[in-house]
């Protein structure tokens, strides 16, 4: 047989065709009732599988005017509809002409039995007669069900929105939770870092530069090792020490952001060359500690990503204080990107970057936009709400 399908959904209507199609039969499909009238005034079909509710015309109303047409009123219609159904659709599809109702996901047998026992019927079903009486009581009942439908839908939609927002109020709480594990945790790891390994480290170059004292002046090889090791643990000790500064940088507890911004600038700028221009409005007194910290850990990221991907030569970056709002913008000149088409560009990369920075801007109530194009630099603006003075 040739089948139409009707559905909205295009999985609903793949579903659907790929089963029947396995048993032998063609189909066609439409999206919506009008789609399917505009289908059937040129197409020959056998049966139509449709949904109810749909755009523009649902499944009642695409039933009742079929059975309304002189040319279309035998046509064989089964009503295949998800599980949110009443009595009252059954019994609307009983009135509007339909001759079998299913429920999604009926099995492929009751849907292929359907088909069978609706094309028996089909040779003794009467050309309609719709005189005025019959057509307005059809409208009223139609009219109803979908009210009532309506009526349904809204108090599921309202109880599914109540619940997506305490999923997503307990989802943040937990999100804000592992964020202050995690820096908690690397506090403890920075305080090790400098309290632990840099003091061992610097006990071991000075036993270094001990030894390359020591060492006679005719043994140049081994003397000029030791002047070699010597350098190289102290470089270890100040990569140590800026791991350690960046995993809790003290400057940020103890002097605010400005100043954490400040060193942090100034230290990316003589470890990669890229310029940082830093302008930052005179703050009367210190912000919320969260919100010093989501500032300046987004700051971090952003040069991380600049150093990684944007092959930029200069950063400019601003503190300012709209009104009740902090605001910083970090702007930079590098190559750029499409924000819509990172995370399958740098799968695994980037894209968690950009996430991780949003949830910060989030857990403090600020918001953060991403503004850049290909070969025409990034910036990113941060916005937080600030309490009242």
């Amino acid at each position: 047989m040739n089948l139409l399908i009707v559905d909205d959904l295009a999985t609903n209507r793949k579903l659907l065709r790929v089963t029947l199609e396995a048993e032998s039969h063609t189909t066609l499909e439409a999206a919506d009732g009008v789609e399917a009238l505009q289908m059937l005034a040129r197409e020959t079909v056998d049966a139509v599988i449709s949904d109810i509710l749909m755009p523009n015309m649902d499944g009642f109303r695409l039933c009742h005017e079929i059975r309304k047409s002189e040319r279309l009123h035998a046509l064989p219609f089964i009503i295949y509809t998800s599980t949110y159904t009443s009595s009252d659709d059954m019994k609307l599809a009983q009135t509007v002409g339909a001759d079998k109702y299913l429920i999604k996901p009926a099995p492929i047998a009751d849907v292929l039995n359907a088909l069978r026992e609706v094309m028996d019927q089909k040779a003794a079903r009467p050309v309609p007669s719709t005189p005025a009486v019959e057509e307005n009581y059809v409208l009223q009942q139609y009219s109803q069900a979908l009210v009532n439908k309506l009526e349904e839908k809204n108090a599921e939609l309202a109880q599914a929105n109540e619940t997506l927002k305490r999923n997503e109020e307990q989802l943040r709480a937990l999100t804000q939770r592992v964020v202050q594990a995690q820096e908690a945790e690397r506090g403890r790891v920075a305080l090790e870092l400098h309290d632990t390994i840099t003091q061992m480290l610097c006990a071991v170059q000075f036993r270094s530069q001990v030894l390359a004292e020591k060492l006679p002046a005719r043994n140049r090889l081994a003397k000029a090792a030791a002047i070699k090791l010597r350098e190289m643990i102290g470089q270890t000790v100040e990569e140590v020490e800026r791991i350690s500064h960046n995993l809790r940088p003290l400057v940020l507890d103890h002097l605010g952001l400005v100043a954490g911004l400040h060193e942090t600038s100034t230290e990316f700028t003589s470890r990669t060359g890229v310029s940082v221009k830093l302008v930052c409005v005179e703050l009367t007194r210190r912000l919320p500690a969260d919100t010093e910290l989501a500032l300046y850990r987004i700051f971090q990221e952003t040069l991380n990503n600049v150093e990684k991907h944007a092959h930029a030569h200069h950063i400019r970056v601003s503190l300012t204080k709209p009104g009740n709002l902090v605001q910083l913008a970090i702007k930079d000149d590098g190559i750029g990107f499409d924000p819509a088409r990172l995370p399958a560009r740098r799968k695994g990369n980037g894209g968690l970057g950009l996430l991780g920075m949003r949830e910060r801007a989030t857990h403090v109530g600020g918001t953060l936009t991403v503004k850049s194009v290909p070969r025409a630099g990034t910036e990113i603006e941060i916005r937080i709400p600030l309490p009242p003075e």
